[in-house]
Formats: structure tokens, C-alpha cells, sequence
């Protein structure tokens, strides 16, 4: 793989070792459709938080022997994107953050209490993101989203996997992040839902120092 990898926690990489798809299995279950969703901008980003359980994602790999299960705890955007891959950075940048269901596996001592899958959006391409569209985020209209569909139909299976930090204060060290490779393309009036209400709440990029950068290729739907 020759694939450059800047992350705004983790810094640059110039190539990522590839794990085995029994390495790290991750399987998905949200609720077909996520219902009566509406997207809110708190002044920082546009983001909507979940307070019920609406769906799941569950890992193996990560702990010797324990598989891992995390609950969809909000959704929100950063513009431009907080990743670069190739020496790029995209668009948009989607969030679906994820919090660690303890009670699940007995895995209160597991540092890594989250889990973002991130997603990179690119105005560029200017073809309409049939997920984005069902956000309404032009008017916060309340509105039933499949995030489950959106993540093995606009966005393939191969992802990019680190231990990092969140990117917003305190920036703890407490991240399982899931990059995905896919670009999505979204059109030049779903990004300006975004740069109208703010524009550069990214994190400026951070050193690697000694963290691993891994290719993966096994996000299941089911």
C-alpha cells in the first residue's frame, strides 16, 4: 500500500501495515431507519445527539478475546476535514462518534471508551450524496435517516483503523478511529449547509509519534 495518511490527532504516515480481516471484525446494527432524527448547529458544528439506543457497532480484535460493543452516541461534521489522505484534505468531514457499551463485556477498564467512524466528503466531484440530502440539514427538518445503508452502500467496506485522541477539548486519548476510504462526493449546495453556518472548526494536524496506522477491510452490515 502506498497511501498517505495525515489525521488530525495522529499527524502523517507515508504507508499502513494491513491487518488481516480477522484481525479486526467489526459488524453493524442500527435501526432501519433511525427515526425522528433532526440535526441542530450548536455554534461549533451541526451535529445530532442520541439519547436512546438507535443502533450498534460491535469489534473484535481490539482486546485479546472480548468483543467490544459501542452505541451510536451522535453524529456531527467538521468542514473542511480533519483527515488527508493522499496529501488531501476533503470537503466535509462526518463523524458517526460511538461510546462503549461497558455492561456489554465487562470492559470497564478499557481505555478506549469510543469509537468515530469517519467519513470524507468532497464538494468537489459536485454529484449529490444521497445521504446528506436525507439529513436535511438546509432546514432542520425532523426527518428518519439509515445509517446502516449509508455506510456499505455510499461508503465501501475498506477503512483505515488507529488508536488516537478526540479531536475536540479535552482531546483525550480514548479513540478507536475508523477511517473510512471511500470518498463520498456531495454537491457544492449540500457543503455550503456547512460553510454557511461555520467554516474551519477542524483540528490542526498532530504528530504520529509512535502510533500505528492499519488498513482493514471488514465492515459487515447486518
Amino acid at each position: 500500500l502506498n497511501f498517505f495518511f495525515f489525521q488530525a490527532e495522529d499527524g502523517i504516515r507515508d504507508s499502513v501495515a494491513s491487518r488481516g480481516l480477522g484481525d479486526v471484525y467489526k459488524r453493524q446494527n442500527y435501526n432501519s431507519p433511525i427515526l425522528g432524527v433532526k440535526f441542530e448547529f450548536n455554534e461549533h458544528y451541526i451535529i445530532k445527539t442520541f439519547t436512546t439506543d438507535v443502533g450498534h457497532i460491535l469489534v473484535d480484535g481490539l482486546v485479546d478475546n472480548t468483543q467490544l460493543k459501542y452505541k451510536l452516541a451522535n453524529i456531527h461534521f467538521h468542514t473542511p476535514s480533519e483527515h488527508f489522505l493522499n496529501s488531501k484534505q476533503y470537503s466535509i468531514e462526518g463523524h458517526f462518534v460511538h461510546t462503549l457499551d461497558t455492561s456489554y463485556s465487562n470492559s470497564t477498564s478499557y481505555a478506549y471508551n469510543k469509537l468515530v467512524i469517519g467519513v470524507l466528503f468532497d464538494a468537489t466531484l459536485n454529484v449529490s450524496s444521497p445521504f446528506l440530502q436525507s439529513l436535511s440539514l438546509s432546514t432542520f427538518q425532523t426527518v428518519n435517516i439509515d445509517v446502516g445503508s449509508f455506510l456499505t452502500t455510499e461508503v465501501n467496506n475498506e477503512l483505515y483503523h488507529y488508536q488516537g485522541s478526540l479531536t475536540t477539548p479535552l482531546c483525550n486519548e480514548t479513540v478507536n478511529w475508523m477511517v473510512m476510504k471511500q470518498i463520498v462526493g456531495c454537491s457544492s449546495a449540500q457543503l455550503s449547509n456547512f460553510t454557511s453556518r461555520k467554516v474551519n472548526n477542524f483540528r490542526t494536524l498532530q504528530p504520529l509519534n509512535s502510533r500505528s496506522v492499519y488498513y482493514v477491510l471488514s465492515l459487515i452490515h447486518i
